[in-house]
């Protein structure tokens, strides 16, 4: 992650150099032009890792670097516009003297925030919701411990012969199938018990939202 962040403020720096020969990038509208390419180009990057994601060429590890790459692109894309609106706002400052210009500038954060805020939350923070739930649900069920059904004892759980008779297990092997067992539940609990914290955070943030 911290390569690709690096790697997303050079590529954000390099095409406001690129920028700079053709508009003026300090004036909102080359900010503009500015925050257009680069979120054109975020997005482009975006639908490359995923399609790469999905390959089925491609390993769990590699899926899971792949995917982390995602976040520095989202954040190159958010300072992209974060330039075109702080520019927009010392524009406004500048030319129009309704208010000093702390509360002025206050102002027009507050109206940002409405407006971009309520998008958010309709539309960005319940599918980051989806998929929060979704990875979780799949981490747990790759923990969930598995049954292993002892020798002599059938799938619908009767004996067929006892169990001291035939091929009997060993004292080692039932606690180390004790032990793996004990583990497994740990692990799951610990899941769960993560699941829950995010989920009330969640919940909470939801609530403040409202």
């Amino acid at each position: 992650k911290t390569a690709g962040f690096g790697a997303a403020f050079c590529f954000l720096y390099s095409i406001t150099w690129a920028m700079a020969s053709l508009s003026d990038v300090a004036q909102p509208p080359g900010q503009m032009v500015l925050a257009l390419i680069v979120t054109l180009v975020g997005f482009a990057i975006i639908f490359l890792l995923d399609f790469l994601a999905d390959l089925s060429c491609t390993g769990d590890a590699t899926d899971r670097e792949i995917k982390a790459l995602v976040g520095p692109v989202s954040v190159l894309i958010g300072f992209g516009w974060k330039q075109a609106f702080v520019g927009a706002i010392l524009t406004i400052n500048a030319r129009e003297k309704l208010m000093p210009a702390p509360v002025q500038t206050l102002a027009c954060t507050v109206v940002l925030v409405l407006v971009v805020v309520p998008a958010w939350r309709l539309y960005i923070l319940p599918v980051v919701m989806s998929e929060t739930l979704s990875r979780e649900e799949r981490r747990a069920s790759i923990s969930k411990p598995k049954i292993v059904p002892l020798p002599g004892v059938r799938a619908g759980g009767s004996l067929k012969a006892p169990l001291l008779e035939g091929s009997p297990l060993q004292t080692s092997d039932l606690v180390k199938q004790n032990t793996d067992l004990l583990q497994r539940n740990a692990d799951l609990e610990a899941s769960i018990r993560g699941i829950q914290e995010e989920l009330s955070e969640l919940k909470q943030m939801a609530v403040l939202l409202r």
